[in-house]
């Protein structure tokens, strides 16, 4: 007898709420003080399409609804919200990066430049550089590899740990299960054209583009590396000098005779494709120093660096070695584009300049009711509240979602920061970030924070993340509002 398929009742009514916020109530609730009835419907599809993103359902049909209801409100037909969505070049940007990093992942060069962090010589029998280099490696994985490098180095964690006869609940196995698990975050924030960075940046520079500035993403990047390296520094002094936590055993491993670690050599093939991808990075660190105002610059500032990563791509789909392409474009886009980041990112970036239009009104509104709060405050306080706000919502909702409100909430003020001080708008979407991606206590925090919990040192000890993995939290949380506070007002 065939199995009967059972109706799922509860996602059908999440559905429906989010069908009746997204095409009813905009249109029947009453306008209030500045917000406009185009206002009330932005509100309403922004909410639905956090909730149905939250809820199970996916970005590509939450998004494709949402961008559907733009149309209906009529203020944007059908052909300007392609223009302004599929059409612009950041969507052209995300395909090209996706596939610039599944040619990495294809070839192999992620995984071999993976281990070669982790099995330096100089790190080997030496505790406390033997898990900073396990930091730095986690930082790679996670920007190149995602979740794939969290699931890498936890297998070569508990391989470790019955290697030295450590227990699975042992001080040091659940340390550096969450250690490889915030790293691995780091590096998924790290690069700003793809994932939950680009949906959420594509927002905020919609939000702000009225204020004449625009993230830059080059020194995003290296501000996140900067405090990458910095975080795993403190968290090897946390685990040495504060919890105690007992390295010993690490004096007599050597990672190099592990059972696949021994292959950390780039060949011709990795070597080529690593190479290229540097350079397609590079473009953006080329066209900050280069000094303006002369022919060749405004030559290669004209390439702009979405072109640039097309050149990048296509040179690699040309380069052959053993006669096949170094990086073969039917598998790179096939595999490696995320369709459903893309629609995501086409949704929320609309409603961002939705949001910050005149013709809507929400940008006063939100200043009216949170003005005396967040206005009347020094910029490092409002940086605080804005941090506080991410850090402890995003640890119980989707990090995606709270981003985004974070966004929404903090763009008006931040434009008034702007403007009198001289605020860096990248140091601030870089601390932001931070916060966003630093979700780990529940398992609903990210799409991530399953891998943690699933691990069965920290099914063994729930406690551990409450106490004295939140303790690292709050250390690091102090980290990124100061270096990112003073760095927005240096750089």
């Amino acid at each position: 007898m065939a199995k009967e398929n059972k109706i799922d009742v509860a996602r059908i009514i999440k559905l429906l709420i989010g069908l009746i916020f997204m095409f009813l109530l905009g249109n029947i609730l009453p306008t209030w003080g500045p917000v406009t009835r185009l206002g009330v419907q932005v509100i309403c599809i922004f909410v639905s399409l956090v909730f149905l993103a939250s809820t199970g359902f996916s970005f590509i049909f939450s998004a494709t609804l949402a961008l559907f209801a733009i149309q209906l409100t009529g203020y944007l037909s059908g052909a300007e919200i392609i223009a302004q969505t599929w059409g612009g070049s950041m969507i052209y940007q995300l395909i090209l990066v996706y596939a610039l990093c599944q040619g990495l992942v294809d070839c192999g060069a992620g995984d071999v430049i993976a281990r070669y962090l982790i099995t330096r010589k100089w790190a080997q029998g030496r505790p406390m550089l033997f898990t900073f280099m396990l930091q730095m490696a986690s930082i790679f994985a996670g920007a190149f590899l995602g979740l794939g490098g969290i699931v890498f180095y936890y297998k070569m964690l508990d391989a470790i740990r019955r290697d030295l006869n450590y227990a699975e609940d042992s001080d040091w196995m659940k340390f550096n299960v969450f250690g490889v698990y915030i790293s691995a975050c780091v590096g998924m924030s790290v690069i700003p054209y793809k994932g939950i960075p680009l949906i959420v940046f594509g927002s905020l520079n919609a939000m702000i583009s009225q204020f004449g500035v625009q993230m830059n993403f080059v020194f995003y990047m290296l501000a996140m590396i900067v405090f990458g390296i910095l975080a795993a520094i403190v968290f090897c002094l946390l685990l040495k000098f504060v919890f105690r936590v007992d390295m010993s055993g690490l004096t007599k491993l050597d990672v190099t005779k592990m059972e696949g670690m021994s292959n950390t050599k780039l060949n011709k093939q990795q070597a080529i494709v690593t190479i290229v991808f540097a350079i397609s990075i590079l473009y953006g660190v080329v066209i900050a120093l280069l000094p303006a105002g002369n022919t060749v610059t405004d030559f290669i500032n004209g390439i702009t660096q979405t072109t640039w990563f097309a050149i990048c791509l296509a040179v690699l789909c040309v380069i052959r070695v053993d006669g096949k392409p170094a990086v073969n474009p039917i598998t790179a886009f096939g595999k490696g584009v995320d369709y459903n980041t893309i629609f995501a990112m086409c949704g929320f970036s609309l409603i961002g300049t939705l949001v910050s239009s005149a013709d809507a009104g929400i940008q006063d509104w939100v200043s009216g009711v949170f003005g005396s709060v967040l206005s009347s405050n020094s910029f490092p306080v409002f940086f605080l509240i804005v941090l506080l706000f991410t850090l402890i919502f995003t640890n119980f909702m989707s990090n995606t979602a709270i981003g985004m409100i974070a966004v929404a909430l903090s763009a008006p003020f931040l434009g008034g920061f702007i403007q009198d001080s001289g605020i860096n708008v990248t140091m601030f979407a870089a601390g932001l970030m931070m916060a966003d991606m630093y979700a780990f206590l529940t398992p609903s925090a990210s799409g991530s924070a399953p891998i943690l919990h699933g691990q069965k040192c920290v099914m063994l000890d729930r406690k551990f993340l409450w106490t004295k993995g939140l303790i690292v939290c709050v250390v690091h949380f102090i980290m990124i509002w100061g270096l990112f506070t003073i760095a927005a007002y240096v750089f």
